[in-house]
């Protein structure tokens, strides 16, 4: 081969991988493209706008308990409320003062919370869920040396996802904390024992075109069970009514022993919630408590359970809860009976359950 043909094929060679590279340079850049944010971007820049004034709800579910969450900002005033049928929290909160109020067990208290610790941190945990710039400016101070460390790490691809009436772009991201020194976790207050019975944290992100959150959940497992939290927008606005609060009604000695009870309670629904007959256990819970808000959870079993209760508190406005109407005269009529009161009678509409009323009690 001459010379000036080995010339020719090298530079022959040198073009088909100087293409080449500039093809699957080129398809890197389609399938990336430079202008398009990064997941951590993505994340951060939510971080960067919060909102100043919304009404949300959300359904939340935490390991299978439902329930409601509120969330509304008028000005520098925020309002929560957590409810389901077993109880209702609510948070009125300025930068001047605020004020708790639980409705739980037939009573429903008021209280301002000033030196009751329990209060206090159930102030700052009704705060934290608000999309407000505090929590916003909290959360990145504490993930971004996470980044920084490789202990909380994002997926490469985004999602575009629709949850009922609203769409959102989805970003996922995991916290795992054994990838941080023994001093990280001693800056973060988390102790070794607790990274061996914690599983990484998987997390998924999903916000809309408002900035408001659409939809976020986490899921892990302690010693191997599985746990999980996720909450889904059902309504939303960019504007909220304007927030009043109701007077307190009485003292933090009194409203942190209602919380209280209140928590004993949920550990006991948390029970039902893992048990193999969810229904039995709550209608069990409400007879062995006498507390007919169990009944709201025992599913199938709740117009029994509310029959039983009614009775044994001798409550009429417990049997008007009964949706079977059959279920709802024998409440009426056994409560009737036992009260030796005949104008119970008038409230059953079964002819002959009200005709059997009216005989018995003469």
């Amino acid at each position: 081969m001459e010379i000036k043909d080995l010339g020719l094929l090298l530079l022959a060679v040198i073009l088909f991988f100087g293409i080449a590279y500039l093809i699957s340079q080129y398809g890197i850049l389609l399938s990336h493209p430079t202008d398009e944010p990064t997941p951590e971007e993505i994340y951060l820049s939510f971080l960067d706008n919060p909102q100043d004034e919304y009404y949300a709800v959300y359904e939340v579910n935490n390991d299978g308990f439902t329930s409601t969450l509120v969330l509304s900002k008028k000005e520098e005033i925020i309002y929560t409320k957590y409810y389901n049928p077993l109880y209702s929290k609510e948070l009125y909160y300025s930068p001047e003062t605020s004020l708790i109020c639980i409705d739980f067990n037939s009573k429903k208290m008021c209280a301002v919370p000033v030196n009751s610790s329990e209060l206090l941190d159930e102030l700052s945990l009704m705060k934290k869920d608000h999309p407000i710039k505090e929590n916003f400016d909290q959360t990145k101070e504490y993930n971004t040396p996470l980044i920084e460390k490789g202990a909380l790490f994002f997926s490469d691809e985004t999602e575009k996802k629709t949850f009922g009436e609203y769409t959102c772009n989805s970003i996922k991201y995991t916290i795992d904390y054994t990838k941080l020194s023994i001093q990280d976790l001693y800056a973060l207050n988390i102790s070794e024992t607790q990274i061996q019975v914690f599983s990484p944290f998987n997390l998924e992100l999903c916000f809309g075109t408002n900035n408001q959150k659409v939809f976020d959940s986490i899921n892990y497992s302690i010693l191997g069970v599985e746990k999980y939290y996720y909450s889904t927008l059902i309504n939303y606005s960019t504007s909220s009514e304007t927030i009043i609060f109701p007077e307190a009604n009485t003292n933090e000695s009194e409203l942190t022993t209602l919380l209280n009870d209140l928590s004993s309670a949920m550990k006991n629904a948390y029970d039902c919630v893992y048990s193999e007959d969810i229904d039995s256990c709550f209608r069990d819970k409400a007879l062995s408590a006498n507390n007919e808000a169990y009944c709201e959870l025992s599913g199938s079993k709740r117009d029994n359970c509310l029959s039983i209760i009614g009775f044994k508190k001798l409550d009429v406005n417990i049997c008007s809860k009964i949706s079977e109407s059959e279920i709802k005269d024998g409440c009426y009529l056994q409560v009737a009976a036992k009260l030796n009161d005949s104008t119970i009678c008038s409230l059953i509409s079964n002819p002959e359950i009200l005709s059997n009323c009216t005989n018995l009690i003469q």
